[in-house]
């Protein structure tokens, strides 16, 4: 009977501190309280990371779709929380489905494991299927087992995906490039060929963003010029490469390294006047990153994809930027490119959640295992 009395008792704390949390929509006036909380987020990875979506909050939901939606927690008229939503069509197999995405979650540390992230459960899940979409879907650092836990006991149907390696390269002049092809930026008239390209990468995958005919024109801050691409012999397009710099509308900010990483950071930056590679950034201050878009190799040809990294670190070197960030499934026949290289890697697992019966047969009848999301785009 005690047992049961002190239950009752935790339930109905629960109950009345969700009540007296407020959700509603993000606001202009929510600019710069968004921006601090983000910023100290402290992402649950190797390295502790925050987000500094500076100087506008928004612009990153309002690049990634015409549909979005920005959910801010407070109480007491203070924000502590907040989720970000985009509502997309991804490709699975030969179809297009409305699916949303959710693209970053926050609570303020002192909040955690409170009934916070719950209320902005329970609104988001509304609101994605008010959008039409009949599934969920997000990626989750493989080391925040505790939120992978909640969705999976919350969720019938909940899905995992296989994992997504994230490689941070470190940029320098003194990569060895495979000189059996010819590397270059693209131009207009290469993008004809290099989506035919993309999209037979994709292709490959059980789930995959939808690519369109107006392929890599849509994003500030990259044109075509952006693309690096590998050439055969024959001048054919084998491999693409696009490298993207967010920093005029989003940041990695480092909150603080592990040992280990700590220590490699050390490492590397004391070797740096041999190897060449670009100083890597103390906690507190942000990385400079080249995010890798777009992202292929004609089968037989991952050679020429594993080139075209280290021609991008060499070209890039000395230009303001720590890493090349590239982000790619485990099984990805382009994993290959990054053997023999001096790496920081994270894990990410994208999850799957249906949101109604047509979501369920869906997900289960095409066993969606590998899926691939563009993380320069999460």
């Amino acid at each position: 009977m005690q047992v049961k009395g002190r239950l009752e008792t935790q339930t109905s704390q629960m109950h009345d501190l969700k009540s007296r949390i407020h959700v509603r929509h993000f606001v202009e006036d929510d600019n710069n309280n968004l921006i601090d909380l983000a910023r100290s987020i402290g992402v649950p990875a190797r390295i502790q990371l925050g987000v500094d979506r500076s100087p506008k909050y928004s612009t990153f939901s309002q690049l990634l779709s015409d549909r979005w939606d920005i959910l801010v927690a407070e109480k007491n008229h203070n924000i502590i929380g907040f989720m970000d939503m985009s509502h997309v069509r991804l490709r699975l197999e030969n179809k297009e489905i409305p699916v949303t995405y959710v693209s970053l979650t926050g609570v303020q540390a002192e909040r955690r494991g409170s009934a916070v992230f719950f209320r902005l459960l329970e609104e988001g899940e509304k609101l994605a299927r008010a959008s039409g979409s009949i599934i969920v879907t997000a990626l989750i650092n493989i080391n925040n087992s505790r939120l992978d836990r909640i969705l999976a006991k919350r969720y019938k149907g909940y899905l995992r995906g296989e994992r997504i390696v994230i490689s941070c390269i470190p940029l320098g002049p003194r990569y060895k490039v495979d000189k059996n092809f010819y590397y270059d930026c693209a131009k207009e008239q290469d993008l004809s060929e290099i989506t035919r390209l993309v999209r037979k990468e994709y292709s490959s995958y059980t789930m995959s963003s939808v690519i369109k005919d107006v392929l890599l024109t849509q994003y500030p801050n990259f044109k075509p010029k952006n693309i690096l691409v590998a050439r055969n012999h024959d001048g054919k397009i084998v491999a693409s490469l696009g490298l993207w710099d967010q920093r005029s509308f989003k940041s990695i900010r480092i909150i603080d390294y592990k040992r280990p990483e700590h220590l490699l950071k050390i490492l590397l930056n004391m070797s740096r006047y041999i190897t060449g590679f670009t100083r890597i950034p103390d906690a507190g201050d942000n990385l400079n990153l080249l995010h890798s878009l777009y992202t292929a190799a004609a089968e037989g040809w991952e050679n020429g994809f594993s080139g075209l990294v280290r021609f991008a670190c060499n070209m890039f070197a000395h230009r303001n930027y720590h890493f090349l960030l590239l982000a790619l499934p485990e099984s990805s026949h382009l994993s290959t490119a990054c053997h023999k290289l001096w790496r920081i890697t994270n894990v990410n697992v994208p999850i799957i959640i249906p949101l109604n019966r047509k979501g369920q047969e869906l997900t289960h009848a095409k066993r969606i295992r590998r899926l691939y999301f563009e993380y320069a785009l999460t």
